[in-house]
């Protein structure tokens, strides 16, 4: 610790603290025997520095340069994605909804059935059940996808980090579930914690929708250019299913920022993971259900 003094003014430079409590100590020791009132201006630029003010003055300039935010980015692996926890989310996610729409229809067929039996018991209470060999094909496909999602947002994350200014960068790579704890830590509570929530996560989970856009549209042109058939049809499906993906990305991450932000106003960290996951499934299925049932009226009118 070292000490200046310039005329009436006294400053303690205490920027290479070890823990907090000794900066309050020696702060406070220090204007004692100066018989001073203590005044505390944190850098909340940098987190392991603090700068602590003796009078009503403000700092010199040479203080004030210092204080400059650091943006620690912290770079997942390539393998991340195989963790045990990330393969169990994306198993869940997939099922969920390739699934309850098979659960959905086949709930709607056993109160059709209900209703037609005139009580005479000649009809069976309950229809055969679904095939679900298809919605599982489709959930493996879904997981290998979702798998090849994760990898082209690392491919993302570190374009971003090389031609992105680094705060956007930041921005975009920030843990939500972390930034949720920490707001919360902060004293931000209630409807202004949704609202910061609601924010954070759309920037936050951002970089993973366009990359979930940018394979979806892979896909759709992949298809497009393999297919022996290059029609105006097969050029009208193409544009369709570009735009469907478009919509359902859209969706996808604003029910994912609505439900982080409510999760993180019940309860930040756990809220917060249950929120974000659970609005993206939500949204999903809902797109999903109200494109089968636009495409089936559409063949139906046709």
């Amino acid at each position: 610790m070292a000490t200046l003094s310039h005329g009436g003014k006294l400053v303690v430079d205490l920027a290479v603290p070890k823990t907090v409590s000794h900066v309050h100590a020696a702060a406070a020791a220090a204007a004692a025997a100066a018989g001073l009132t203590l005044r505390y201006t944190p850098n909340t630029r940098c987190e392991s520095d603090f700068v602590g003010y003796l009078s009503t003055n403000e700092a010199s300039d040479a203080y004030a340069k210092q204080g400059k935010k650091q943006y620690v980015i912290q770079q997942k692996s390539w393998t991340s994605m195989f963790d045990p926890k990330i393969l169990l989310i994306l198993l869940m996610r997939s099922s969920a909804i390739h699934f309850l729409p098979v659960l959905e229809q086949y709930a709607k067929d056993v109160e059709k059935l209900g209703d037609a039996d005139d009580g005479m018991g000649e009809n069976d209470m309950f229809p055969p059940m679904p095939d679900l060999k298809p919605a599982s094909k489709k959930t493996f496909l879904s997981i290998v996808r979702d798998l090849v999602v994760m990898t082209t947002r690392r491919v993302l994350e570190r374009t971003s980090e090389v031609y992105l200014p680094r705060r956007w960068t930041w921005k975009l790579m920030k843990n939500v579930q972390d930034s949720a704890i920490r707001k919360y830590q902060r004293g931000v509570v209630g409807l202004a914690l949704c609202t910061k929530m609601i924010q954070t996560s759309f920037v936050g989970h951002a970089i993973t929708v366009l990359s979930e856009f940018t394979v979806a549209e892979s896909i759709i042109l992949g298809k497009l250019l393999s297919s022996k058939t290059k029609n105006r049809k097969a050029l009208a499906i193409a544009r369709r299913d570009m735009i469907f993906a478009a919509i359902r990305c859209t969706f996808s991450l604003c029910g994912a920022g609505l439900g982080a932000g409510i999760g993180s106003a019940i309860k930040p960290g756990i809220g917060t993971f249950l929120g974000l996951n659970g609005g993206d499934i939500a949204a999903s299925i809902f797109i999903l259900s109200m494109y089968k049932r636009w495409t089936d009226a559409t063949h139906n009118g046709q």
